[in-house]
């Protein structure tokens, strides 16, 4: 098992959210209208912010998608059925991939419930 590198996940959302806010000022177009995803570490990195904003006082994104991805810092990140209900999220993950477990997704959609 892996541990999650909490400043350097939590570095890499504040740089996403970065170019999000840069997408708001330059084209006019609003968090909520913006959906965030990624593969493997991008689909963490994706779902960190995602799942992460409310409780940071922004706006929810107007989804998320995982392909092959986990849920981040289970241990210290909460989340609120709101957000949860807010962000819709589609998660696809291989049952035969071999670096990242399938059981991992099965765990952060029971965490997302």
């Amino acid at each position: 098992t892996s541990r999650d590198d909490y400043h350097g996940q939590i570095k890499a959302v504040h740089m996403l959210e970065e170019e999000i806010e840069l997408i708001e000022r330059e084209e006019g177009i609003p968090a909520s209208r913006i959906v965030v995803g990624g593969f493997a570490q991008g689909a963490a990195l994706a779902m960190l912010s995602a799942f992460s904003r409310r409780e940071r006082g922004k706006e929810p994104y107007a989804g998320c998608v995982c392909l092959s991805g986990w849920l981040p810092m289970c241990q210290k990140f909460r989340v609120n059925g709101d957000e949860s209900d807010l962000t819709p999220l589609f998660w696809a993950h291989g049952e035969y991939d071999d670096i990242v477990r399938h059981e991992q997704q099965m765990f952060g959609v029971r965490k997302l419930r």
